[in-house]
């Protein structure tokens, strides 16, 4: 773990009136992998190339996704591109909608490469799930998906988030 995965801030609670879509790659993971364990899990794949005409196609920002969903009783891990709506679906991508609502947004801490990056997305899902939630006045909305947001050097942690039950 590196020296800058200890440095996890806070989260900001953020509604979202509206979802967040993605067209991505879908990768089949291990069933019983922890939230650390699902952090970066893009991280030593391949992708297939995706050529500039195919990528306007899409509509993307540039922004990116990586969301674990459930298929079949199957954990299906989609790494992408977020969006303004579904739309064009490349061959072997595909698309998913995340619902809006509230969520806590952790900010992971800086990193120089993308091993750094995987160690400290990973640090930011233990603390978020292991440290912050347990003594929130929240619990994690099981109904909803978590997920990591990427633009350019900023990665950041959304768990989707409702009251505690008082």
């Amino acid at each position: 773990m590196t020296k800058q995965a200890n440095q996890i801030n806070e989260p900001e609670l953020c509604t979202y009136s509206e979802p967040f879509y993605l067209v991505g790659y879908p990768f089949e993971g291990a069933p019983n992998l922890n939230a650390a364990e699902r952090a970066a899990y893009w991280q030593g794949k391949q992708f297939p190339a995706f050529d500039a005409a195919e990528f306007e196609k899409i509509g993307s920002d540039g922004a990116e996704i990586g969301v674990w969903t459930h298929e079949d009783g199957r954990m299906i891990y989609v790494f992408g591109y977020v969006v303004p709506a579904i739309g064009y679906v490349p061959e072997g991508m595909q698309a998913v909608t995340i619902p809006g609502g509230e969520f806590a947004v952790f900010r992971a801490p800086a990193h120089q490469t993308p091993q750094e990056l995987g160690d400290n997305l990973r640090a930011t899902w233990r603390y978020a799930s292991e440290q912050w939630l347990p003594a929130s006045d929240y619990v994690s909305d099981l109904d909803r998906l978590a997920f990591e947001y990427y633009l350019g050097s900023n990665a950041m942690v959304y768990v989707p988030v409702r009251g505690r039950a008082k």
